[in-house]
C-alpha cells in the first residue's frame, strides 16, 4: 500500500482524480482539505526541535522518485549464477537506492530484517554522493555563510565541515526511508555504525522509524590494546543501532543459552525444564505482602512475584515452601525461557565457540585473500539474525551495504 493509498483509504475526501490522455486514472492530494481535517493537529509554532542538515529536502525527493521504476531495470545474469532455476536467494549488483526503489513493487512490507553496515564517514570511506551536490553559492547561502548586508561572513567559513556529515546524512536518510516500507509490520533493522555518525545516525532513524520503535543501541567489542598509539583513550568498540518497524508487533530478541547456563535446569515437567529458585530478592518492583507458610507463620519479604501472581502460581502447583534450621524458604519453578535477552553489550564470553571481532584471518580463510578493512565476523551475524528470526525460518533478511557477503553468508550457514 503506497503512502497515497493510506490516505485514500483514511480521507477519501482528500483525493481528487482525473484522467491522462491515455485514460489512465490519475490521484493527486488535495493538502487545502488535507490540512482542514487535520486543523487541530498541525503545529503553527514557528520554532520547534528539528534535526536537519544541507540538502535533506533533496535526499527525501530522491527516496520517493517515481522515475526510477521507467528508467532502471533489473536484468538477470544466469550465466553468472548457480542454480537459477532452484534458488531462493537473490544478490543484486548495483546502485542500492534505486535497487531499493525497484524492490519497492515486490517486496512491501515483506522483509523481516535489514541489516546494513554503512560507511562509518571516517574521511576515507567512499559514500554514495546521489545529486546532492549544489554550486558554491547555494551551499553558502543554506549554511549562512552571508550576513544580512549579502556580505560573506567570514567567520562562519568553517561551515564548510558540516557539508561532510551532510553529504553522509543525505545518503544514509534517503535509503533508510525507502528501506522502511520495505520492512514488515514485525520487521527491524539493524545498522552497524562508529561515533562518527552515531548521534546524527540516531535523530534520523528517530524521524524515519520513529522514537518510540528504538529497540536499542548494541556495543561490539572491535579490538583490545593499543593504548599507547591511542589519543586521549583507546577506543575498543562500535554501535549497532537497531530500530522496529513498530516496536509492539516485535517478539523479544533473544540468543541461544549457553551449555553451562542450561545445567542449572535440571528438573522437568509437562511443561518443560526449570528449577526452583528463590522468591525473596534484595529488591524488586512488587508491592509488599504477607505470604502464609504450611504452619501459619507470616512471612514478609521483598518478593520476586506480585500477590497476584503468586496466588495463581501456589494453585497450579509453581510454589513450593521448604522448612530450614532458619525458617521457610519460598521458592518457584523458574521456567526455561525460549532464550536469553540479547544484551546491549555483544558479549563474546557467552559464545565459547564465537566470536564478535572483526578478523582478517575469516575472509582470508573463506576468500583466500585479505579485502583491507576487516569485514563483521559470520557469528555476529549469525547471532543477531537468530535474536529476530530464530523461530521464523522462511524470514526475508536483505542487506543493501552487502561489502564481502557476510550477511550472505551468515542466512546461507543458518539455512544448511
Amino acid at each position: 500500500m503506497t503512502n497515497i493509498d493510506i490516505i485514500a483509504e483514511l480521507f477519501p475526501e482528500c483525493i481528487t482524480e482525473s484522467r491522462d490522455s491515455n485514460g489512465n486514472l490519475q490521484r493527486a492530494i488535495n493538502f487545502v482539505v488535507l490540512k482542514d481535517i487535520l486543523a487541530d493537529n498541525i503545529s503553527a509554532d514557528i520554532e520547534k526541535y528539528s534535526f536537519t542538515w544541507v540538502g535533506k529536502n533533496q535526499a527525501r525527493a530522491s527516496a520517493y522518485d517515481k522515475t526510477v521504476k521507467e528508467d532502471f531495470t533489473l536484468r538477470p545474469c544466469k550465466e553468472e549464477s548457480l542454480n537459477w532455476d532452484k534458488t531462493q536467494n537473490l544478490y543484486i549488483e548495483g546502485d542500492n537506492l534505486k535497487v531499493l526503489q525497484i524492490l519497492l513493487e515486490s517486496y512491501l512490507h515483506k522483509v523481516k530484517m535489514i541489516y546494513i553496515d554503512p560507511p562509518y564517514n571516517t574521511g576515507n570511506d567512499f559514500i554514495y554522493r546521489d545529486d546532492f551536490k549544489m554550486d558554491a553559492d547555494k551551499l553558502a547561502a543554506q549554511i549562512n555563510l552571508f550576513d544580512s548586508d549579502g556580505n560573506k561572513n567570514f567567520k562562519q567559513n568553517t561551515n564548510s565541515n558540516p557539508k561532510f556529515h551532510s553529504d553522509w546524512c543525505s545518503m544514509i536518510y534517503s535509503r533508510l526511508l525507502v528501506a522502511r516500507n520495505l520492512l514488515s509490520d514485525d520487521g527491524v533493522i539493524f545498522i552497524s555504525i562508529d561515533d562518527n555518525e552515531q548521534a546524527n545516525l540516531k535523530k534520523i532513524c528517530d524521524e524515519v522509524f520513529g522514537e518510540k520503535n528504538f529497540v536499542g543501541l548494541f556495543f561490539r567489542k572491535t579490538k583490545s590494546g593499543g593504548g599507547s598509539a591511542s589519543g586521549t583513550c583507546a577506543v575498543e568498540h562500535d554501535y549497532i543501532l537497531c530500530f522496529a518497524k513498530n516496536l509492539s508487533s516485535i517478539n523479544p530478541l533473544t540468543q541461544k543459552f549457553n551449555e553451562k547456563y542450561l545445567e542449572r535446569y535440571k528438573e522437568c515437567d509437562e511443561r518443560g525444564k526449570y528449577f526452583w529458585d528463590t522468591m525473596e530478592r534484595s529488591s524488586t518492583k512488587t508491592r509488599p505482602y504477607t505470604i502464609i507458610a504450611p504452619d501459619g507463620t507470616k512471612l514478609t519479604g521483598k518478593w520476586f512475584k506480585s500477590e497476584e501472581t503468586f496466588k495463581k502460581d501456589l494453585e497450579s502447583g509453581e510454589v513450593r515452601f521448604l522448612k530450614r534450621v532458619d525458617g521457610w524458604s519460598v521458592q518457584f519453578k523458574q521456567r526455561l525461557a525460549e532464550g536469553k535477552k540479547l544484551r546491549t553489550i555483544l558479549d563474546e564470553s557467552d559464545f565459547t565457540d564465537k566470536r564478535f571481532r572483526s578478523l582478517k584471518d575469516e575472509l582470508i580463510e573463506i576468500v583466500g585473500c585479505s579485502l583491507g578493512h576487516p569485514p563483521k565476523p559470520i557469528s555476529l551475524m549469525t547471532t543477531i539474525i537468530n535474536s529476530v528470526c530464530g523461530n521464523f525460518p522462511e524470514s526475508i533478511i536483505m542487506d543493501f551495504f552487502s561489502g564481502s557477503g557476510t550477511t550472505a553468508h551468515a542466512v546461507m550457514e543458518l539455512n544448511a
